[in-house]
């Protein structure tokens, strides 16, 4: 039903690239996207055969898709650093089960909702980059389905409202509201 819902959204994208900032985990979005044959990078190597897909930190389909607190299928070499995307679903049911790659164990990268985020780690850093280059040339801010507690993103947001006409979409909503 959501992707659904964001296909009219995503097909914005044969007018211009949309950006899509998420700070949810799941693969909607991508997955609206294949659903509806519209093109989407996500900072990883796009048209690999191979399951594993590395990061490139590259943004340069009709569908940017840029996930703020990591996906699903993110993982991070340890020790090496390395970050991939894998394509297949490998989701570890609890914290003491492991995926290993060779001599790398696979580190789930997401960041798990907490009084103290790590956002300070790669991709995020260069993920919150990203979104704040962008916030400064765009002229109308979609949120739908977040509540800005992330002090740090509503920040982001905040510095630029003289610029920056803001549309917050909330499905249960009774009324409008035309305030911040």
């Amino acid at each position: 039903a959501a992707a659904k819902a964001l296909t009219p959204l995503l097909k914005l994208s044969n007018i211009a690239p949309l950006w899509v900032f998420s700070t949810n985990y799941d693969r909607v979005v991508e997955w609206a996207c294949e659903e509806n044959g519209i093109s989407f990078s996500d900072g990883f190597e796009t048209h690999s055969q191979r399951p594993i897909a590395n990061w490139n930190n590259t943004f340069d389909a009709d569908v940017r898709v840029v996930k703020l607190h990591g996906s699903v299928n993110w993982y991070q070499d340890d020790p090496d650093g390395a970050i991939h995307r894998l394509d297949r679903g490998y989701s570890l049911p609890a914290h003491d089960f492991r995926l290993l790659r060779g001599a790398q164990q696979l580190k789930p990268l997401m960041i798990i909702p907490t009084l103290e985020k790590q956002v300070l780690g790669e991709p995020y850093v260069r993920l919150s980059v990203r979104f704040t280059d962008v916030l400064r040339h765009t002229k109308i801010l979609l949120i739908a389905g977040n509540s800005l507690r992330d002090q740090h993103l509503k920040g982001y947001i905040e510095e630029r409202l003289p610029g920056l006409r803001v549309l917050l979409v909330n499905p249960a909503a009774s009324q409008r509201i035309s305030s911040f």
